[in-house]
C-alpha cells in the first residue's frame, strides 16, 4: 500500500511524530488531499537547533496562513545556537488567540 492511500485518520497519527516544518515541507505541494490535510491537523513546532532558514521560512507561513497558528499545540523554542529566535518568534506573534 502507498502512504499517499492511507486514511486521514492514519495520517494524522503520522504526523504527531513530525516537527511542523518537516511535514510543510514534505506534503505541502504534493497534492490537494494532503494539502488540505496538513492544515487540519495538530502542530508540534519544535524550533531548537533548526537552521535559520528553515526557521524564517516556517514563520512566513504562518504570517500568511493565520489558522494554521491555531493549530500549534506544541512550541519550543531556543537561544542556545540559535541567536535571538525566541525574541525574534514572540515579535512576530502573540501568545493570545
Amino acid at each position: 500500500m502507498k502512504f499517499e492511500f492511507l486514511p486521514n485518520e492514519i495520517l494524522f497519527q503520522c504526523f504527531q511524530y513530525l516537527n511542523a516544518p518537516d511535514v510543510f515541507y514534505s506534503f505541502d505541494q504534493l497534492n490537494l488531499r494532503f494539502f488540505k490535510l496538513i492544515r487540519d491537523t495538530s502542530l508540534y513546532l519544535n524550533f531548537s537547533q533548526m537552521k535559520k532558514s528553515l526557521f524564517n521560512h516556517f514563520c512566513r507561513i504562518i504570517l500568511l496562513n493565520s489558522e494554521i497558528k491555531q493549530k500549534i499545540i506544541y512550541l519550543q523554542l531556543s537561544n542556545d545556537g540559535t541567536n535571538g529566535q525566541i525574541e525574534y518568534f514572540l515579535s512576530l506573534y502573540s501568545m493570545r488567540y
